[in-house]
């Protein structure tokens, strides 16, 4: 009887060992990369920090600069900030963690591209999301887990589009952030790849209209300017008109049945 024990103890800890080999914790692809932003704080508050693990620390974050600026024709940080992560080579992922201080942010997008000095390169693959997470004026706070079809991209931006006091309040300050983890998880189902959108989407400026033709189903469409402002947002349509836009560069995106962000530039003349 106790060598049948001592057999069924053996077997269930090779199970186990199995088991927690299986089970080994994915790789947080942003860690200790180089990091850049819009600006910061001070030098204890930079960038860096939001990449460098510790997700459950006021102490180790990003923080843009004071919020009201520091002279004529600055910007007010509580718009436009952004915090960008250089992969250091083009890495496939489908998930990001963020851990917030304070939760300030009411809306933000997410951004890639593969030549960071190339500003019409950036591609959104979340635009525009209102935050309807509700966290803790004052402490850490983890986001909801953000996924989405696999990309693979070197660069990767947070573009925080509005920042306040706290939610609600209306007044603008600077974003703070602890941790931003990037992570390709397999359990998450990829959907559709960069290559299968190029595919099946083609975009043309014919005088005062925008057409586009795709084989895919879509939900809405947004042009968007370079600033960032959304100048057209309307469901989806072949043919949209641009009369009332300026001449230049805009971002068109796309939003699937399937929930994808599919970003293209054009220009209109």
């Amino acid at each position: 009887m106790k060598k049948i024990t001592l057999l069924a103890s053996i077997l269930f800890m090779g199970f186990a060992s199995v088991q927690a080999q299986d089970e080994e914790p994915l790789t947080n692809l942003a860690l200790n990369k180089t990091a850049t932003a819009s600006s910061q704080f001070r030098d204890n508050l930079g960038p860096s920090y939001a990449f460098d693990g510790i997700a459950n620390s006021t102490g180790s974050r990003w923080s843009a600069a004071d919020h009201k600026g520091t002279g004529d024709g600055e910007i007010n940080t509580g718009e436009n900030s952004w915090l960008q992560v250089d992969l250091g080579e083009a890495l496939e992922f489908n998930k990001i963690l963020i851990t917030e201080f304070s939760n300030k942010i009411n809306k933000y997008r997410i951004e890639v591209t593969d030549d960071a000095t190339d500003d019409l390169s950036w591609e959104s693959i979340l635009g525009d999301v209102e935050q309807t997470f509700e966290g803790i004026k004052g402490k850490v706070n983890p986001w909801p887990e953000i996924t989405f079809p696999a990309v693979t991209k070197r660069y990767v931006r947070l573009w925080i589009i509005e920042s306040f006091t706290f939610r609600g309040s209306g007044v603008l300050d600077e974003p703070s952030i602890c941790e931003m983890e990037i992570y390709n998880d397999p359990s998450l189902s990829t959907g559709l790849t960069s290559t299968d959108a190029d595919k099946l989407l083609s975009l043309n400026v014919d005088g005062e209209q925008l057409q586009i033709k795709t084989a895919q189903a879509v939900n809405s469409v947004k042009v968007i300017d370079l600033s960032g402002r959304t100048v057209i947002e309307q469901p989806f349509n072949s043919t949209i008109s641009v009369a009332n836009l300026s001449s230049g560069v805009y971002l068109v995106q796309l939003e699937t049945s399937e929930g994808t962000l599919i970003t293209r530039k054009i220009v209109k003349k």
